[in-house]
């Protein structure tokens, strides 16, 4: 089959392990930026695995893959169960149609945006950044 006969889509793909600690910062009132904070599956077994850093955590040498015993037991470093990904993916589709939401794996999205990238930007580079930005604005307007 020649390729002209295939339908033209855009695709933007979310990297969602920084959006999962983003998101459990901000559902904590906390800013993501000057928090510390892991998300890892089960916060009671010490062995579970690390989802997700913030960026301050991550200078330590937490990152997605390390286990619960290697994070230092310190008060300003917050621990956070893995929420139902029902939440995380909920604030995705507030931006692209269900019909046009992919869920690749755990950690990443596939959006379909052909149909709605008019709305928000000219190119998908741009509503990427666009998307990013507004997640952003608004993860600091609920911090504290």
């Amino acid at each position: 089959m020649a390729d002209e006969h295939l339908p033209n889509r855009i695709i933007v793909c979310i990297a969602m392990k920084a959006f999962y600690a983003l998101v459990s910062s901000v559902i904590r009132g906390l800013n993501p930026l000057k928090t510390k904070l892991a998300v890892v599956v089960n916060i009671k077994r010490s062995g579970s695995v690390v989802l997700a850093a913030t960026p301050l955590l991550k200078k330590e040498g937490i990152k997605t893959g390390s286990r619960l015993f290697d994070i230092p037991k310190r008060k300003d470093i917050h621990g956070e169960i893995y929420q139902d990904f029902e939440l995380y993916s909920s604030l995705v589709l507030q931006y692209v149609a269900p019909e046009d939401f992919y869920t690749y794996s755990i950690d990443e999205l596939f959006n379909g945006v052909t149909a709605s990238l008019h709305l928000f930007a000219e190119t998908s580079e741009e509503l990427k950044v666009q998307l990013a930005w507004h997640r952003y604005v608004r993860s600091l307007n609920k911090c504290k």
